[in-house]
């Protein structure tokens, strides 16, 4: 990315803004020992998406940033369920500050893509469910051919 020092600093400048600020005191509790940390990598990360300065994010790199690129950054689960709304008020309050365009409305999408965020940064990933029931080999074929499924597609024979 091409001015990554300048990008890093000013990314680290917004954020330590933000945590002394009022808003920035208003980060729930569990949270506060990693709110600098996690804030600068994701912003970084929302930059490098494209590579862009943090001032032009768009919805597209702050959800790449937060299902793809955070999932490297290892958290307790008591601090993995509060990352969106943490990161979702910051940017809210980059709006506020003027610093990013649309920043009210990008917060709040950010908050909204907690469940994909929880997901994604899954220890274990969801079973996979059939859609629909299992084929019993005495049930008709599904090709419509009027025979078993055992004496037609399960044999491989249409």
């Amino acid at each position: 990315m091409e001015h990554a020092g300048w990008i890093r600093d000013t990314i680290e400048s917004w954020v330590g803004e933000y945590l002394d600020a009022a808003a920035g005191h208003a980060i729930a509790g569990s949270i506060v020992p990693i709110a600098e940390e996690l804030l600068v990598t994701y912003l970084f990360q929302a930059c490098a998406v494209r590579g862009i300065p943090p001032g032009e994010l768009e919805k597209r790199d702050l959800k790449e940033a937060l299902l793809e690129g955070m999932q490297s950054f290892k958290l307790a689960e008591k601090f993995r369920k509060r990352v969106p709304q943490t990161i979702g008020d910051f940017i809210s309050d980059l709006g506020r500050r003027g610093r990013l365009f649309d920043g009210e409305v990008l917060g709040k999408y950010v908050g909204a893509l907690r469940e994909a965020y929880l997901d994604a940064t899954a220890e274990k990933p969801k079973p996979v469910v059939r859609p629909a029931d299992k084929i019993g080999r005495n049930d008709p074929c599904p090709c419509g051919s009027g025979r078993k499924y055992k004496k037609c597609c399960m044999s491989g024979m249409p």
